[in-house]
């Protein structure tokens, strides 16, 4: 049995559903702003206007999106908290930021140890010598006097001296060409609380093969001028045994926030094989990045902030 298309009905119809998809349209758009003026509300509540601490904005921001306190929202609320966005939740983070300054609020959580090292140790690099530190320790300090440096027989040894404030700075390898990323080195960066300040890449002789290696401190130097193009963001993103991995969440976040993704690494963990660590790999040139790492220390505390650098 053959159908026949009229083509009269056909167009009058699609006019009639456009014409009807237009109205909602508007009245979307028009809820959207609604809501978003609603959270930007929320937004200012939780942050009192830009005069609470990051402790007092964390405890504001559990209490009404994470439902952790003993006055937590009523069922409805906490149904339409759960249904927010990454997208949404960046929008908050924004307007947070826009009253509150949160790179210095949250800074120890997201960029380390802000406590300035001594003066004998500033622009002092440690490190293991062989030839490819040798290449990698002029990379990293521009052939300049202002640098200086200090041989180890360990790179234990040398994670000791910046941890103890005698170095600035310390190289370490953290990827070969055969290997890919060197776990037992990463490991030694989240011992120690280090993060990732500048990373260099020293091709092998043969030039089929290469170390990349990353200078080593205790905090990120975060400023406007210090994100220039090429300027990356790593992290760590793992799961506890109870909760589900919030790669996906946090990856929309960046998105949200136009962060480009560069790269990423699950590997299995060291102690489950079957969970997973992902290393994720952000371009952040241009992008929002004081929301985005407004949106890490409230929303994923657990994920780990390895670095953010640009490769020399």
């Amino acid at each position: 049995m053959s159908t026949h298309i009229h083509y009269d009905n056909l167009d009058a119809d699609l006019s009639v559903g456009i014409q009807n998809l237009n109205l909602l349209d508007k009245k979307q758009k028009g809820l959207f702003v609604s809501r978003s003026a609603l959270l930007r509300e929320l937004a200012y509540t939780v942050c009192s206007g830009g005069s609470a601490s990051a402790e007092e904005i964390q405890k504001s921001y559990d209490s009404v999106f994470k439902h952790v306190s003993a006055k937590s929202p009523p069922s409805e609320a906490k149904a339409f908290f759960g249904l927010l966005s990454s997208a949404e939740k960046i929008e908050i983070c924004k307007e947070i930021v826009s009253l509150a300054d949160t790179k210095e609020a949250f800074r120890e959580s997201i960029l380390g140890d802000n406590e300035p090292c001594r003066d004998s140790a500033v622009k002092k690099i440690a490190y293991v010598k062989n030839n490819f530190t040798d290449s990698a320790y002029l990379a990293f300090s521009d052939s300049s006097d202002e640098f200086r440096c200090a041989y180890f027989e360990s790179f234990d040894a040398i994670c000791e001296d910046v941890h103890s404030g005698e170095s600035e700075f310390c190289i370490l390898p953290i990827e070969t060409s055969s290997d890919g990323k060197l776990l037992s080195f990463y490991s030694m960066i989240d011992r120690y609380e280090f993060k990732i300040v500048s990373t260099c890449t020293v091709e092998h002789k043969d030039g089929s093969r290469f170390t990349k290696f990353a200078l080593i401190g205790r905090s990120i130097a975060l400023s406007e001028d210090s994100i220039k193009k090429g300027t990356k963001l790593e992290l760590r993103i793992s799961r506890s045994s109870s909760t589900e991995s919030p790669l996906y969440e946090i990856l929309r976040a960046a998105e949200a926030c136009n962060m480009k993704l560069f790269r990423i690494d699950s590997l299995p963990l060291s102690y489950n094989d079957s969970m997973l660590s992902h290393y994720a790999v952000f371009d952040v040139y241009g992008s929002d990045l004081k929301a985005f790492i407004t949106y890490l220390a409230l929303e994923h505390p657990q994920c780990y902030a390895l670095g953010i650098y640009f490769e020399k």
